[in-house]
């Protein structure tokens, strides 16, 4: 084997480790219900070949606006490039990986969260792998690590959270409007973060990634409530306003943070989280909630 295809192996063994290191978490967002590699496998692929898409469609964008290939002189201008030609660009690729590979497969919201994490995940490696190559230095991954590879996954999950959750609603309550919400969101936050490390602000930017990442967890404790397939308590439930947990609707102070509960607050059902007022079904999804009983500290 030559010397420059050696080099090119190593670079994409080398841009792999990063990715590895979040594909089995990501995998496993399901618990008990991980998704099969070979679906793994390929949307990381996918997301991996969506950096090709993003090429292509800049260059052919700077044929008709050479801008898009640069940042703007003010820094309003450079906040605008970043945020349409690349963020909109790269995690409108991403999600098409998605959307034109697994998305019918997906019975529950987390499927969406994961699947935009490992498309990323394939983004983000490729795009190391290329960096690698062009620097010639393999250290660079020392700042991509948590800067690029760890940003891609948490500024996708806007949009793939958008994703499972539509595929999990009812038909009528499916479309367009939630994803376009969830790939602005996303682009915005990507351009934000590259914004701030091109004006020198590396603290903001990883400030911004650090609440991006307790966004991300609380998408992924709000799929695992959501998800059909869970086991589903048959009691109404209330969320705590100080942990934002959900307790049963009769309880007097909340057991996962010990504040005590305001009496007369909303009732969700478990099954679909809709309001409900009474006793009975629920007026949104059908579900039969049983009759209280004593609670913990009620």
């Amino acid at each position: 084997m030559s010397a420059p295809a050696l080099s090119t192996l190593g670079a994409v063994l080398m841009s792999l480790v990063p990715g590895l290191v979040w594909l089995d978490y990501l995998r496993r967002l399901n618990p008990g219900r991980p998704e099969p590699w070979s679906r793994v496998a390929l949307v990381f692929a996918l997301g991996a070949l969506s950096t090709q898409a993003v090429l292509f469609l800049t260059q052919a964008a700077g044929q008709v606006f050479p801008s898009a290939l640069r940042p703007g002189p003010t820094p309003l201008a450079a906040l605008l490039h970043f945020v349409v030609w690349v963020g909109l660009v790269e995690e409108t690729c991403k999600l098409l990986a998605v959307r034109l590979s697994v998305y019918r497969s997906f019975q529950e919201p987390s499927q969406g969260l994961m699947s935009a994490g490992v498309a990323a995940l394939g983004f983000a490696t490729a795009e190391n792998a290329v960096y690698i190559l062009r620097l010639d230095d393999p250290s660079v991954l020392l700042n991509r690590w948590i800067l690029s590879t760890f940003g891609h996954v948490l500024m996708a999950m806007f949009w793939g959270d958008a994703l499972g959750r539509t595929r999990a609603a009812p038909p009528e309550e499916r479309g367009p409007a939630l994803v376009l919400r969830g790939l602005a969101l996303s682009a915005l936050v990507h351009g934000l973060f590259n914004w701030f490390l091109i004006q020198g602000w590396a603290l903001a930017a990883l400030l911004l990634l650090g609440l991006l990442w307790k966004l991300f967890l609380a998408r992924t404790r709000q799929a695992a409530r959501l998800s059909p397939l869970r086991r589903i308590p048959r009691r109404a439930v209330r969320e705590c306003p100080a942990c934002r947990s959900l307790i049963r609707r009769d309880a007097t102070w909340c057991t996962a943070c010990g504040e005590g509960l305001p009496p007369g607050a909303q009732a969700f059902c478990p099954a679909c989280l809709g309001a409900v007022e009474a006793l009975g079904d629920c007026p949104r999804c059908g579900a039969e909630l049983l009759e209280e009983e004593p609670a913990p500290g009620g």
